[in-house]
């Protein structure tokens, strides 16, 4: 018998970007964090990706990948409160058979944090991408939420197609974060021309195209 073991968590780690296009890359069989019973605060890979920039970033472009066998696509997140990520595209790729999820984009918005400042998310577009069998194997406390964006100021969200996802499909928060008092004088959000069908398939809760806030 051949046996192939996955040994990383993170195949392209990225603290800062400017100017970044990722395109026309396939990227299979990452691993996940050795604790299954860990939490995402545990450490930093229990929350991997297959492309994952945890910092600042302008101009950052995922576009026609293929992603099969991973534990997530595509991670973005302004970790600390002096973080910023603006000009994010993820567009056109096509993302199979995931343990937590697909794309998650996020501000530095956390649990228990209410004044700012914040680490900001400006611009955001999700465009065209399929995504398949997305969350089978969430880590603790984690969703599997196939398609999320947390906060930003800018977003479009279209021509997306999903099927069989076993958290939420589409899952969009806008505005700012409940009890937040930081000014937010624009939020624009757009949502439109997406596909989600056999969503929710291990949850009880939230929906197939969800937005908070």
């Amino acid at each position: 018998a051949r046996v192939e073991a996955a040994r990383r968590t993170v195949l392209v780690d990225l603290e800062a970007a400017r100017d970044l296009s990722i395109e026309g890359l396939t990227f299979r069989c990452t691993n996940v964090f050795w604790d299954l019973a860990a939490r995402g605060f545990v450490h930093r890979d229990v929350e991997g990706a297959a492309v994952r920039l945890l910092g600042s970033g302008r101009g950052v472009r995922v576009a026609h990948c293929r992603f099969e066998h991973v534990n997530k696509a595509v991670r973005l997140k302004a970790v600390a409160d002096t973080d910023t990520l603006d000009g994010v595209v993820v567009a056109d790729n096509d993302i199979r058979f995931t343990d937590h999820g697909a794309i998650e984009i996020e501000d530095s918005s956390r649990w228990g944090k209410k004044d700012p400042p914040f680490g900001e998310l400006g611009d955001v577009r999700v465009l065209r991408n399929r995504l398949s069998e997305i969350g089978r194997r969430p880590f603790r406390s984690d969703s599997a939420h196939a398609l999320v964006v947390r906060f930003p100021e800018t977003l479009e969200v279209a021509g997306n197609v999903l099927d069989r996802c076993y958290g939420a499909g589409v899952f969009v928060f806008g505005g700012k974060g409940s009890e937040e008092t930081r000014d937010r004088p624009l939020c624009r959000m757009l949502i439109h021309h997406n596909r989600v069908t056999n969503s929710l398939l291990a949850a009880n809760d939230w929906g197939g195209i969800e937005t908070w806030q």
